[in-house]
């Protein structure tokens, strides 16, 4: 498949509809199609299918001005091909650095196979990007940390990293402060003292509070004590 047959297969997926609604959750002059998800996803498979994701991928990194739905195809090459551990770790060590938004972050993210075989390795993996520079690499650690590791065995693993991760940018802090509204449910106690220990800034600490209120699985005892508590704190630092 080249390039062409590739953006011509996407273009007949796309709907003008769909395109304006997406246009409107991502950042301004992201390069758009209009193609949902189930599709790419769909796409994705049967690439692998007809054993072409290799040619496909290899294609797609060499790629210039990558559109939107390429970006997203490409997380799902990576995230579904059969391969080895280290061959995925190496790609989407390639990949980190060309994401763009949110969006292909957190669906790359929730994609990434994690098997119990190879929780500790893709751990210390996904660890490495929570000091980078680039947003979306730390997002990608925090974004990871939320939909794999914030089970009871690598809870206080977890807190530790997110208390490490810089929250320079709106979609970093964004991601943090979700990991950690997800860490309050499965344990407030230990979650509520890393959110006031003082390793957050009162944005992160805010955007954290306010995603627990928004949460359906904290009491409203719960909320009310992390506002308490937030408060204090803000007032503090005034």
């Amino acid at each position: 498949m080249t390039r062409e047959e590739l953006q011509s297969t996407l273009c007949a997926m796309a709907e003008d509809g769909y395109r304006a609604f997406s246009a409107r959750l991502l950042p301004p002059g992201t390069d758009l199609l209009g193609v949902r998800l189930p599709k790419l996803r769909a796409l994705a498979k049967t690439i692998i299918k007809q054993n072409e994701h290799e040619a496909v991928l290899s294609m797609l990194f060499d790629a210039e001005n990558a559109c939107f739905e390429e970006q997203m195809l490409q997380a799902f090459l990576i995230a579904f091909s059969p391969c080895t551990l280290e061959e995925r770790l190496y790609r989407t060590k390639r990949f980190i650095p060309l994401i763009e938004n949110w969006s292909v972050c957190d669906s790359f993210c929730a994609a990434f196979p994690v098997s119990k075989k190879h929780e500790e390795e893709i751990f210390s993996f996904v660890c490495t990007f929570a000091s980078f520079s680039e947003e979306f690499a730390r997002r990608f650690a925090a974004v990871m940390l939320l939909d794999h590791f914030v089970s009871e065995q690598w809870l206080s693993k977890t807190l530790s990293v997110l208390a490490g991760i810089s929250t320079d940018g709106y979609y970093a802090r964004m991601a943090v402060a979700w990991a950690l509204s997800a860490c309050c449910v499965r344990d407030f106690s230990n979650t509520r003292k890393i959110l006031f220990s003082g390793a957050f800034d009162l944005e992160t600490m805010r955007f954290a509070v306010q995603k627990c209120a928004d949460s359906k699985r904290l009491s409203p005892e719960q909320k009310n004590a992390l506002r308490s508590e937030f408060c204090a704190v803000r007032l503090e630092k005034i």
